[in-house]
């Protein structure tokens, strides 16, 4: 059993909302999450956590909506703890990841090995998980994510996160790892626990039609696609989705692009350019297949996911979920966020925030919920 404590506070002043928030969080914390609204003094949170809990590792981000156990909520403080003499943890502050993250690519892997990672070993997903948090709108999760992919000689080392926010004012995200903040960092933690875990990819989108469109001229850095199909990438996505240029750009919520492969994974486009050209929330890849997507049921697909959950585990410690921006904007515009917070209150113990991007192994993905869920397994699980 790995013990997880969680704790939140709708209080606006950020002392009292600390107070509150921590009051049932163990003094013996291994590791210390916050996840915090940008009402709040962030440095000030930052030397308050510190100073209570010196022994601890404490990360933070700022966020677009934090996730506790009452679900989704805005302006408000949550927090988790992993409490465990078998949990192992370190972490590792990387910043300007929007640079040069290689040149730290050593010390990540020192931090892997202090906790007994074996880097050489040919099933990476048993030696624990890494949980990445990215600064926000820097466009450099991708960059963060393929060296925190490169550190086992195997493929396969699970990698779980999501990008902080700042309430959708766009103007700067932070993240901390202990004393140290930043608006340009990304923190690393590599967990190696005795529990069970297991990762959950949900999305609430499938395809629109067979079309597949193909990124034939793209700026993979820039995030930026100029033609699909050979043909104007405004133009061409408004064709299969049977609307004008004009409309496109208001129905990107409700109709994303999915990436073509083994499991569909949610691209989300962010704004048409004058040239035609589409930017997106993620890098998209010359010659990459996507396909315009359109929505399923938001109750069933969660209750599908919240039941999958329950069935994998006999016992859950603790659930780490992360959830689009763009999907609170959804579940508030069609007002199921009620009815959604319902399926999140069915989760042990939940906890996390709404992020600008989530981060699964590889992959950079948006309008997506992903939950890493911790506890016993029921024996052998898919």
């Amino acid at each position: 059993m790995t013990a997880i404590q969680v704790g939140k506070s709708i209080a606006r002043d950020t002392a009292r909302a600390f107070q509150e928030a921590t009051a049932q969080i163990s003094m013996n914390s291994k590791l210390l999450l916050f996840f915090a609204s940008t009402i709040y003094d962030y440095e000030q949170l930052v030397s308050l956590f510190c100073a209570k809990f010196p022994q601890a590792k404490v990360v933070g981000v700022t966020t677009v909506g934090e996730i506790n156990q009452d679900g989704i909520e805005e302006n408000s403080l949550a927090v988790s703890a992993f409490t465990s003499a078998d949990v192992k943890v370190e972490a590792v502050f990387m910043e300007n990841i929007h640079k040069f993250p290689i040149f730290q690519r050593n010390e990540l892997i020192q931090a892997a090995q202090s906790i007994g990672m074996n880097m050489q070993s040919r099933t990476p997903e048993k030696e624990g998980f890494a949980i990445v948090l990215p600064n926000g709108l820097i466009n450099a999760e991708e960059r963060m994510l393929s060296i925190v992919n490169s550190l086992f000689t195997s493929e396969g080392f699970p990698v779980f996160g999501g990008t902080a926010g700042d309430d959708a004012k766009f103007i700067a995200t932070k993240t901390s790892l202990n004393e140290r903040i930043s608006t340009t960092s990304g923190i690393v933690i590599f967990v190696k626990l005795q529990a069970d875990f297991k990762i959950y990819k949900e999305s609430i989108f499938e395809p629109f039609s067979d079309d597949v469109l193909i990124a034939t001229n793209v700026d993979v850095e820039g995030r930026k696609v100029y033609t699909f199909n050979g043909k104007p990438a405004a133009a061409e996505y408004a064709r299969v989705v049977n609307m004008t240029v004009a409309q496109l750009e208001k129905n990107f919520m409700s109709h994303p692009l999915g990436f073509v492969g083994k499991h569909l994974s949610v691209g989300s486009p962010m704004c048409v350019n004058a040239d035609q050209s589409i930017s997106f929330y993620c890098q998209v890849a010359r010659n990459a297949e996507m396909k315009v997507l359109k929505p399923m049921d938001v109750l069933q697909t969660m209750d599908q996911t919240v039941a999958k959950v329950k069935q994998d585990f006999q016992q859950l410690d603790g659930v780490f979920a992360i959830n689009c921006i763009l999907r609170k904007i959804q579940f508030q515009q069609t007002n199921l966020l009620a009815k959604v917070n319902e399926r999140f209150q069915q989760l042990h113990n939940v906890f996390g925030f709404c992020s600008y991007g989530e981060q699964l192994q590889n992959e950079q993905i948006n309008q997506t919920l992903i939950l890493l869920a911790i506890g016993k397994k029921n024996g052998a699980t898919s």
